[in-house]
C-alpha cells in the first residue's frame, strides 16, 4: 500500500470499515510510514475527541486524554482483529481438510460391506 492508498482509506479505518486484508495493509504501511501516521493521529484527535470531550462535559467529565495512547490502542485493536480473523480462517482450513481427509479415508480405504 502506498500513501495515496492509506489516506483514502482513513475514515475506513477509523470507522471499522476496513476488511481483514486491507486492515492490514494498511497497518503495515502506518507502522513503516511516519507522515501518514501523523496524518492517521490528526484525522483520529479530530474525528473521535472532540465528540468524545463534548458528551463528556455534557456529563460532568473531567478526565484527561492521552491522545496518542487511544489511538495506540485503537491500532492495537484492529491488529488483534487480524489475528482472530486469521486464526478463525486457519481453523476453518484445518477443519474442512481433515473432513476431507476423513471422507477419503472413508472411501477408499473401508470395505463397503464392513459397516
Amino acid at each position: 500500500m502506498n500513501c495515496n492508498e492509506a489516506s483514502s482509506r482513513f475514515d475506513a479505518f477509523l470507522t471499522d470499515r476496513l476488511n481483514v486484508r486491507e486492515t492490514d495493509a494498511f497497518l503495515k504501511h502506518i507502522e513503516n510510514c511516519p507522515d501518514c501516521r501523523d496524518e492517521l493521529e490528526v484525522r483520529y484527535m479530530v474525528r473521535y475527541t472532540s465528540n468524545d470531550l463534548d458528551e463528556r462535559s455534557q456529563y460532568g467529565g473531567n478526565e484527561n486524554y492521552d491522545l496518542r495512547n487511544l489511538l495506540a490502542d485503537k491500532l492495537n485493536e484492529r491488529k488483534r482483529f487480524v489475528r482472530r480473523q486469521r486464526m478463525i480462517s486457519f481453523a476453518v482450513l484445518v477443519f474442512v481438510l481433515a473432513a476431507l481427509l476423513a471422507f477419503v479415508i472413508w472411501f477408499f480405504f473401508i470395505p463397503s460391506g464392513g459397516l
